[in-house]
């Protein structure tokens, strides 16, 4: 039995049947841990809002205990309303919340432990990929904590769809987005970088390269002006 799959046994145990859930990558060892546990009901819902408000009036009308499976913080904080109405109603709820960093560390340590280098590793927060475009940038803003845990940070940031939602950019005017992630994302950790634009890229790189050797060996003295 392993973690998760102890979770489930724990809240199926307390008598929780059904889980309406929004994973994501970070969540999937849970959501394969389901068919194998058994005796709880999973339900995907589309946004983590109906996630809450469903486990919400499920627990109201069916009297039992709910329990939802959120992906990381922005998605818990996507269905926070519903949470505060669930309080109010005395709604007996239990959250899943899932984190990324935990989820690459315990690769990482995994691929280390099967005998291969720390050098040899590269960890992905995968943007874009099961999570919502608010979450991407997020895992973007934060390049700086996952390099900290010195495992190679690779960055695929270009043309991804949460450009086009945040910035409100169809595929073809991304170029300028996707260029000034990997200028951001080189300049806070990243090492490795996958891109459409190679040639514009290579330039971001040599420039940000430029800059950061310029800042070392010249730092700025506290009578500089800010």
């Amino acid at each position: 039995m392993n973690v998760s799959e102890a979770v489930l046994r724990e809240l199926v145990d307390l008598g929780v049947e059904a889980c309406f859930g929004n994973p994501g990558t970070s969540e999937m060892h849970l959501v394969a841990s389901f068919d194998r546990v058994g005796g709880m009901r999973p339900i995907l819902g589309l946004f983590e809002g109906v996630c809450t408000g469903a486990a919400d009036g499920y627990a109201r009308m069916a009297g039992k205990p709910a329990a939802t499976l959120l992906h990381l913080g922005p998605g818990l904080g996507n269905g926070f309303a519903n949470l505060h109405n669930a309080k109010r109603a005395h709604s007996r709820m239990i959250h899943l919340v899932g984190d990324v960093t935990e989820f690459l560390l315990e690769r990482a340590h995994q691929a280390e432990a099967a005998g291969l280098a720390r050098n040899q590793i590269s960890i992905d927060a995968g943007l874009d990929l099961g999570k919502s475009e608010p979450q991407s940038a997020v895992l973007l803003r934060e390049s700086d904590a996952f390099a900290a845990h010195g495992y190679t940070l690779l960055l695929s940031a270009s043309n991804k769809r949460f450009f086009g939602v945040v910035l409100g950019l169809e595929l073809e005017e991304r170029r300028a987005a996707s260029l000034a992630s990997v200028a951001y994302g080189v300049m806070h950790g990243c090492r490795i970088v996958r891109v459409h634009d190679v040639a514009g890229t290579v330039q971001v790189c040599r420039t940000v390269e430029a800059i950061l050797e310029a800042y070392e060996a010249s730092p700025p003295s506290e009578d500089a002006p800010a």
